[in-house]
């Protein structure tokens, strides 16, 4: 199952953390687990790229591990927050059984 926390604190998201391979299906024709990753990666480079937030992020293919942290928040940050969140759970209501979102209280 792929698990991802959303980390929050005053009701601002201030990161994630993904991991595990969803096993909805083989490696390289898994398209739950090539959802979330593709949800939480391209939040990753939003992050970076529009919102130009510092964060701290770690990455680890083999573990299917992807961390990210916000060391500041503006308002794109909390858009792209938000869209991530909102699609993770939909991809939890479509596909309970292999992926779940938590969210946990700074």
């Amino acid at each position: 199952m792929t698990t991802i926390t959303v980390f929050k604190e005053s009701g601002l998201i201030i990161g994630y953390h993904a991991s595990g391979h969803s096993e909805y299906a083989a490696s390289g024709e898994d398209i739950v687990c090539a959802a979330a990753s593709i949800i939480t990666q391209s939040t990753l480079l939003g992050l970076q790229e529009v919102a130009k937030v510092k964060i701290t992020a770690s990455k680890d293919d083999d573990k299917a591990l992807l961390e990210v942290k916000l060391h500041e928040q503006n308002d794109q940050a909390q858009t792209i927050l938000k869209t991530m969140e909102l699609a993770l759970k939909n991809l939890q209501e479509q596909y309970p059984k292999y992926v779940q979102v938590k969210e946990e209280a700074k």
